[in-house]
This record gives structure tokens, C-alpha cells and sequence, in this order.
């Protein structure tokens, strides 16, 4: 089966992205693919599907800045993200995952990857860390 993991980070950053990635190990040994789909970021473990993951958003180094452009971003890009929408489409196109699992997405990767996976008749599976 190939299962595409939706995480904001790809890294071992908290008890989501621990899990994330010990399921996503697990799910590996017993010889399914894996497929992740993240946002961009320094610290990110290396993947051949990098080039899908969003742009990175630091909320509170833009948040900090208090300019009303800083605050655009951030509640526009917290409700809908675009650009998730549209990567999340293309990655789906080009692996045609049989399923996919998201964990924590709000935020920066939001339900705009909803849609295009519902399109292409993609069963989602949402685990709720918080």
C-alpha cells in the first residue's frame, strides 16, 4: 500500500512528529511506501518528495514583526494555504497513493489538501495529536 503521510514537519520535533515518523517506520518494515508531505524546513530528514513540501511560515518571527503585511500573511495563510492545495494535487498525481494520514496540519498546512485528495477519491485517515 502506498500512504501518503501529511505532517507539517518532517523532523523529529514533538510527540506528532515522533509518532509521524516511527509510524511511518513501522509502516515501511512491513513493506509499505511511504510517501511524506510537509512544509519546507531547515532541520527536514532528507526526501525524494522534498520538492513538494510548502514554503515555510514562522508564525512568530512574522508575528514578532507586527507590520500589517506580517499579520496578512499570517491569518491568510493560517486559514488556507493555497499552495499546499496545489502541491498536495500534484504530489497525488504523481505517486496516486492509495491512502493518506494526516496529523497535525492546522495552521500551516490547513484543510485546503482536503479537496484535492477527496477528487481523486483518496481515503483520508486524520489522527488528532492535540
Amino acid at each position: 500500500m502506498r500512504i501518503l503521510m501529511v505532517q507539517t514537519f518532517y523532523y523529529y520535533r514533538g510527540g506528532d512528529s515522533t509518532y509521524m515518523l516511527s509510524l511511518s517506520k513501522l509502516l515501511e518494515e512491513k513493506g509499505h511506501e511511504v510517501v511524506p508531505f510537509a512544509m519546507e524546513h531547515p532541520r527536514n530528514l532528507p526526501s525524494p518528495y522534498a520538492r513538494f513540501f510548502v514554503s515555510e511560515v514562522d508564525f512568530p518571527g512574522l508575528l514578532r514583526e507586527s507590520s500589517p503585511g506580517a499579520v496578512w500573511k499570517v491569518a491568510t495563510r493560517s486559514i488556507y494555504n493555497g499552495e499546499a492545495r496545489r502541491k498536495i494535487a500534484a504530489l497525488a498525481d504523481e505517486v496516486k497513493p492509495d491512502i493518506a494520514h494526516f496529523h497535525n496540519i492546522h495552521a500551516h498546512l490547513t484543510t485546503s489538501i482536503v479537496a484535492p485528495l477527496r477528487k481523486r477519491g483518496i481515503p483520508i485517515v486524520w489522527t488528532l495529536h492535540d
